[in-house]
């Protein structure tokens, strides 16, 4: 039996806080044995946990008591509060898994010190202090790194001299080689601007926040007739982390998104043509936001890219900067307004996005991307009808399969769906789900008190490919665990809603 028994209990049930708020709760020290103590700390700090090695952001650490002893059946109680860090908020991916710890220990000389950790959910709040309103730039969120010694400054010298030597002595090496991918580059460039002239490619939002209105413009004048075979937005987020070290170091990468958005259909080009393209496309809901430590890595990108068949391509490659919303304010409310009146809107782009929160097990589901504008579900049918008026004379579906049968009816089209579900939200209906995952809800969203500590059940409904998310009470959870992929579940639910990043039906489980 180890000399002490440590416990720590947080204030709030569910564990959950937001950027800046006060942490608070209680230690509790239980002593088995007569010990002599140098000092009890607690420790609050995040790290990483996953594939790669672990990150560690900096720890702030309290002495709850000075040197004393600590006699047996003696129990202390240490009160607690410390101030949530800004950034990073929780994560919980394929790869890498951010979280917040309380962790106290009980420091025992010559021997092995009890000890205790705790971990809990930081949402977005208050925005770190490097958010001054630009959105045009990237912002480092990455702690400075510790004063050096002029030990230190001096190796890290002698290393890169010697660096830079050998760097220029392997350039000279490979200097026909790189004179030939200069000319390559030179040659590239000259041609497309024979055809292209000069591109004027823009998105001005590097900084950019999940469900808000994010600007991408193009504009050129065609010298001369040629064809294209589209031209395109590409969102790409990818999630890495790199284990071991030296020769044994190894990256392991998980595409979060890759979908491109088609600005412009392909055809032909005449010459003095005009391409004048400026829209918005409403970023999806996301909680892979940007970060970046040496060995765990969350990075978006977006490309824009004009093919020409039998050319090369013509392509601008921006990072991007994906934040929680909290962090823009007004600027954010103030950049819905602004591209609300640009010339054409799309529908969304969908992006990967973590459903869950539970520590050991959060997939990002595959994505389907709705392949018919809105605007295309708003033209008539040939008869004066458009769908919209044909959603309105469907009857409100009396079972889940009629339901299906409705939202299947409007080609995918997320508004019209969202209004089918919208009909029957709240009604009781009975379904069978072929389940794919079950895992813990906590921390997922702002749930209501029932099913706040109850689980997240995703599948297909049985007999249909039509996926499903289902919210259960916490009574269930006995029930829920003996489940594995593939099971049937036969339940009652509630419609809540739809959820048009994964073409997705939402409900709760009625206990």
């Amino acid at each position: 039996m180890s000399k002490c028994e440590i416990s720590i209990t947080f204030d709030r049930g569910n564990r959950v806080y937001i950027g800046g708020e006060t942490v608070r709760g209680n230690v509790t020290v239980v002593v088995h044995e007569d010990t002599k103590c140098k000092g009890v700390s607690l420790t609050h700090c995040w790290r990483t946990h996953g594939r790669g090695n672990s990150d560690q952001g900096p720890s702030e650490v309290i002495a709850l008591t000075e040197p004393q002893l600590l006699m047996a059946g003696e129990q202390l109680e240490f009160p607690f509060s410390v101030v949530a860090p800004k950034h990073p908020v929780t994560y919980r991916g394929h790869l890498t898994n951010v979280d917040h710890y309380i962790r106290v220990d009980v420091d025992v000389p010559w021997a092995r010190d009890p000890w205790a950790e705790e971990e809990y959910v930081l949402l977005p709040g208050e925005p770190p202090a490097q958010f001054t309103g630009a959105r045009d730039q990237l912002i480092s969120l990455t702690d400075p790194p510790a004063s050096m010694g002029w030990i230190s400054k001096t190796v890290i010298s002698v290393i890169a001299i010697v660096f830079v030597g050998l760097l220029a002595f392997f350039a000279m090496i490979l200097l026909p080689f790189i004179a030939a991918i200069g000319v390559y580059l030179w040659v590239r460039t000259t041609a497309l601007s024979s055809r292209l002239g000069t591109v004027e490619a823009s998105m001005p939002h590097r900084l950019v926040a999940p469900q808000e209105q994010w600007p991408v413009s193009l504009r050129f004048t065609a010298r001369k007739s040629f064809s294209i075979n589209s031209i395109t937005v590409e969102l790409k987020g990818i999630e890495s982390a790199t284990s071991g070290s030296g020769s044994n170091r190894q990256t392991h990468t998980h595409t979060l998104i890759s979908e491109k958005q088609i600005l412009r259909e392909g055809g032909l080009l005449t010459a003095g043509e005009v391409v004048d393209i400026s829209t918005t496309l409403l970023f999806p809901s996301t909680r892979a936001y940007s970060f970046e430590r040496p060995d765990n890595n969350i990075k978006w990108t977006a490309e824009i890219r004009i093919d020409i068949p039998r050319f090369p391509d013509w392509t601008k490659l921006e990072a991007l900067q994906v934040v929680p919303i909290e962090f823009l304010g007004e600027q954010a409310r103030l950049s819905d307004e602004s591209v609300g009146a640009g010339k054409t809107t799309s529908h969304d782009i969908p992006v990967a996005r973590s459903n869950s929160s539970d520590k050991d097990s959060v997939e990002f589901d595959s994505v389907q991307f709705d392949d018919e504008p809105f605007e295309t579900a708003k033209a008539s049918n040939g008869t004066g009808e458009t769908k919209a008026d044909q959603h309105h004379s469907m009857p409100i579906p009396a079972s889940m399969v009629d339901l299906i049968r409705q939202l299947d009816s409007v080609n995918r089209n997320n508004n019209l769906r969202q209004e089918i579900i919208n009909r029957v939200s709240g009604m009781p209906l009975d379904v069978s789900v072929i389940v794919d995952r079950v895992v813990t809800s906590i921390g997922a969203a702002m749930l209501a008190e029932e099913y706040s500590n109850g689980k997240t059940v995703t599948g297909e409904v049985e007999g249909t490919q039509q996926k499903i998310q289902v919210l259960t009470p916490e009574n269930l959870n006995a029930e829920l665990d003996s489940f594995r992929r593939g099971d049937v579940w036969a339940t009652t639910v509630m419609i809540t809603g739809w959820d048009t990043l994964y073409n997705r039906i939402q409900a709760s489980a009625i206990a």
